[in-house]
């Protein structure tokens, strides 16, 4: 292959940062969360010789999964978008879960082409975030509209989708487009659409605007997920409909009772799943043991007007089609 590729990974963000970082350099990349050690060379193996970019997810739920897998890639530009407590049950502690992410460096080509988010804080490469000194910092974000002093210059770029979260994902895409030699006009002006399904996208039916973010959740995307939902402007209700956060070890019960303390930013809220239990029934939040369970109730809740969040881990809503159903039941 003589293309240039880039390898992405991240506790969050990584589909979404492939989908905006593959149409900005119209680059191959695989169709779908193909970030394992099956999907990695099934990608590498399907992206054609004459390609001029290739752009590749790399994931991890174990120790030692990363590296090879970079190995394989061998990145001209890798990007570490954050690191959260995604998947962590199968590691020590934070810090392993850490280094492991940061391993993705180890093949690089050239150092100085390591793109990193402002609180990873490596000696060498590209930074960015929302503090000055990053190479592309967020300046200003106004719907899906935002400001970054991109390499010491302002530029305005769409943030498909909207949100401070994907915004942090686009400074990551311009430090990548620019580094790779891509043209930057491209990724400042990318499509709403590319949103990937299930990670946030919007669908309009009976007049209810439903997020999508059923694909996957983690603490620090669920965060993300309900800031925006909370400071969306609107008339209508925010309700947030969120699935237990499964993969977290030891940590679980306390990252469940935080996601549950945030919820009063919102207007109404349902949990799902055991691990929402007893965090959902003291705060008097509504509960369900399913998304079977759940889909009634949310349908009768809503009224034209309203915006309301999906999101959980893969096998609540993802996996059982909630959002489909939800759907049909509006319609």
């Amino acid at each position: 292959m003589g293309g240039t590729r880039i390898a992405i990974t991240g506790s969050n963000g990584k589909t979404t940062a492939k989908s905006f970082l593959a149409s900005a350099l119209n680059a191959y990349s695989a169709p779908g969360s193909f970030n394992n050690h099956i999907g990695v060379p099934v990608s590498l193996a399907n992206m054609p010789k004459e390609s001029a970019f290739g752009v590749f997810e790399v994931g991890t739920n174990h120790e030692g999964e990363i590296a090879p897998l970079a190995e394989l890639i061998q990145p001209h530009v890798a990007i570490v978008l954050n690191v959260g407590n995604a998947h962590i049950e199968n590691f020590p502690n934070s810090e392993a879960l850490f280094k492991e992410k940061i391993t993705i460096f180890n093949h690089l080509y050239n150092k100085s082409n390591a793109i990193w988010h402002e609180s990873i804080g490596q000696k060498f490469g590209r930074s960015f975030g929302l503090r000055a000194g990053t190479d592309a910092q967020l300046l200003d974000l106004a719907g899906d509209r935002a400001t970054y002093r991109l390499f010491g210059n302002n530029v305005s770029a769409r943030v498909p989708g909207g949100g401070e979260h994907r915004a942090l994902t686009l400074a990551a895409v311009l430090l990548a487009t620019v580094l790779s030699e891509g043209e930057l006009r491209r990724a400042l002006e990318l499509r709403p659409e590319l949103v990937p399904k299930g990670r946030g996208n919007e669908i309009q039916v009976g007049g209810v605007t439903i997020v999508d973010d059923s694909y996957n959740a983690n603490p620090a995307s669920v965060n993300a997920a309900i800031q925006s939902l909370a400071g969306h402007h609107q008339t209508g209700r925010t309700i947030a409909v969120l699935g237990e956060m499964l993969e977290l070890g030891d940590a679980s019960e306390g990252e469940h009772q935080q996601v549950v303390q945030i919820l009063a930013q919102v207007d109404s809220a349902v949990c799902v799943g055991d691990a929402f239990k007893g965090a959902a029934h003291k705060a008097r939040v509504p509960w369900f043991a399913n998304a079977g369970d759940a889909l009634e109730t949310v349908a009768l809740m809503l009224v034209p007007g309203d915006r309301i969040l999906i999101k959980g881990s893969n096998k609540v809503f993802w996996q059982n089609s909630f959002v489909e159903a939800l759907i049909q039941r509006l319609s």
